[in-house]
């Protein structure tokens, strides 16, 4: 689905999946914290209740010195003051936190998971596509995408099958919301000591 000639991305066809869906399912082997932060620290997506995210390896801690710059709250503010973390440069970061503390978004792990699943209210994608940003962007990737309709009997029992996989794999797998908010706090740390020495 990455076809350069095409200007055409797996990313601008699962972002929008998930920005229309009011509960997301990603079951992927490989992601980064960067990619993560990028979207969902970055980003509201109204619709959403729950994004739940499945991964297979540790994600790449791989990261930058800066995320974009939110608001906070007043409150959120004072308490990561607190812990001592940095607001200007984790806005993005603590988003990320606050979005997994309040259930809008829930981690999974599956030690060596390979599969890649991506299934919203109305459509599903089953393929090769790593939720990371060379599997969404810039490798040849195979994917196929199939909608819950109402119309084809025989899609919508694909879209069906492939969403019964993946909530499967997520019901078998371990929690990971602390592992990935320990990843995310050290990220700011590391962050805030760049930013020191820069």
């Amino acid at each position: 689905m990455n076809i350069k000639s095409r200007s055409k991305t797996v990313e601008s066809v699962v972002y929008p999946d998930i920005e229309a869906s009011t509960e997301y399912i990603i079951v992927t082997g490989f992601t980064s914290l960067s990619n993560l932060i990028d979207l969902f620290g970055s980003k509201d997506f109204s619709n959403n209740k729950i994004v739940k995210i499945l991964i297979g390896f540790e994600p790449n801690i791989k990261g930058r010195k800066r995320y974009q710059r939110l608001g906070l709250d007043k409150e959120i503010k004072d308490y990561w003051l607190k812990t001592g973390l940095s607001i200007m440069q984790g806005g993005a970061v603590m988003h990320l936190i606050e979005k997994i503390n309040k259930g809008l978004i829930e981690f999974r792990f599956r030690d060596k998971l390979h599969a890649k699943i991506y299934v919203g209210d109305h459509y599903a994608i089953l393929g090769s596509s790593n939720f990371s940003r060379n599997g969404l962007n810039t490798q040849e990737e195979a994917n196929i995408r199939v909608k819950n309709s109402d119309e084809n009997h025989q899609e919508r029992n694909q879209y069906k099958d492939i969403k019964l996989i993946a909530e499967s794999y997520y019901e078998e797998s371990n929690p990971y919301n602390d592992k990935i908010i320990d990843l995310l706090k050290n990220l700011i740390s590391i962050m805030c000591i760049s930013f020191r020495y820069t």
